[in-house]
């Protein structure tokens, strides 16, 4: 069992390395600037602990969404209002909420421990960073599918590191083919 768990880690690692540390990254660029707007609208009592995890949210998403779009997935033009926007927004809201829901009961703990609002706003903050940290693998595979399984067009690559291109369609049968060593993508037409 853990030899067939390890064999399943290393697959997901290879076939998504890449793409894995261009999300991880921008998650990590998002994940600083939604937890220094909570800790800034909290640690100024200009919200309380639910009002600075949803603005937190806010700001991180809206980051995190172009980020992920188009440098990680390469994702260029206009957005799918339903099949990408909305699936999108709808899991940035259920993740908002339940780091709300973390963040008020993560305040409500501190605060009958100690009145600091120092303390406070920095236990805030990791909370609703660890809400954040769960949902990443989740919503990895969530934006992979909405940004990537739909390019009609996907740029693979092999386990020997040549690249690919592969024709993806509803209909399609086609395997990807591999090039050959002389020949780069840009030699290869689509019609």
């Amino acid at each position: 069992m853990t030899a067939n768990l390890v064999r399943r880690a290393r697959q997901f690692f290879t076939a998504h390395g890449g793409r894995l540390a261009k999300y991880l990254t921008g998650s990590v660029i998002a994940g600083i600037i939604a937890m220094a707007t909570v800790a800034l609208t909290f640690g100024s009592a200009l919200l309380g602990s639910k009002g600075a995890a949803l603005a937190g949210s806010t700001t991180g998403a809206i980051a995190n969404y172009f980020l992920n779009r188009r440098w990680t997935w390469g994702r260029r033009g206009r957005a799918d209002f339903r099949k990408e926007l909305v699936p999108y927004w709808i899991t940035v809201v259920v993740t908002a909420f339940i780091a709300a829901v973390v963040t008020g009961a993560a305040n409500a703990v501190v605060r009958e421990i100690t009145p600091d609002r120092g303390v406070r706003a920095v236990t805030n903050a990791l909370a609703f960073q660890a809400v954040y940290g769960v949902s990443f693998i989740v919503k990895y595979h969530i934006f992979h599918r909405l940004f990537h399984e739909r390019d009609p067009l996907r740029w693979t690559e092999t386990r020997a590191t040549r690249t690919q291109w592969s024709m993806i369609a509803p209909t399609s049968t086609r395997t990807p083919q591999r090039l050959p060593a002389r020949l780069s993508a840009r030699d290869w037409t689509v019609s």
